[in-house]
């Protein structure tokens, strides 16, 4: 009688090393995947941090290009109080003729105009009327004659530099752009106050 060629139980060492030879290539395959996976989150996290110093860089470099235009139309601002300051009266030919030699439009970008405002004899408090603007152009003629006091910031923002002799800019304002369209665009309003000279600064 022939045997029966039957299937040979696998022995303690077979498992082993069948076992063995089955671990190896997971045990590569499982490091593997944790290097990807910690690869793929070094990398993204290394780009978010990239990201957010990247933002935080253009932030900086636009505060600081922001700040220095701010100096600079400060800087403008005292010149213009110092022309008016020297003078009995400031014509609309006077302001003309030291207005275009700033050439504005070209040299001072970020501005929409630079204006000058009085309070008329016997109006102290009342109205505050824009009297010249520059650059001279259309758009920036419709404000004239627009009283800054009508609006609640631009007044907060001008009797603030009245009250404290300083330069004040104020919360965002609805600029005029053309009045009889009702077209506005948002902006700020910056303010120094000049005073009449060898009057007491209480009674402005």
């Amino acid at each position: 009688m022939q045997q029966e060629n039957l299937p040979r139980k696998a022995s303690p060492q077979n498992r082993s090393g069948q076992l063995a030879s089955w671990l190896m290539p997971l045990a590569v395959f499982l490091l593997s995947a944790g290097m990807t996976v910690g690869v793929y989150l070094y990398l993204a996290q290394r780009a978010e941090l990239e990201w957010h110093g990247s933002q935080a860089r253009d932030a900086a470099l636009i505060t600081a290009e922001l700040r220095d235009r701010l100096r600079i139309h400060a800087q403008i601002l005292r010149g213009f109080r110092a022309f008016i300051g020297a003078s009995d009266e400031v014509s609309a030919t006077d302001w003309a003729r030291f207005t275009d030699d700033l050439h504005i439009e070209q040299n001072i970008p970020g501005v929409q105009a630079y204006g000058f405002a009085h309070f008329p004899a016997g109006a102290a408090g009342e109205k505050l009327p824009v009297r010249f603007v520059a650059p001279d152009n259309e758009t920036n003629r419709t404000g004239l004659d627009f009283d800054l006091l009508s609006e609640s910031r631009r007044r907060e923002a001008i009797e603030l530099a009245r009250d404290r002799d300083t330069l004040v800019i104020s919360r965002r304002v609805e600029l005029i752009v053309d009045r009889n369209r009702e077209q506005r665009q948002p902006g700020l309003l910056m303010v120094l106050p000049i005073y009449q000279p060898d009057k007491p600064r209480g009674t402005i």
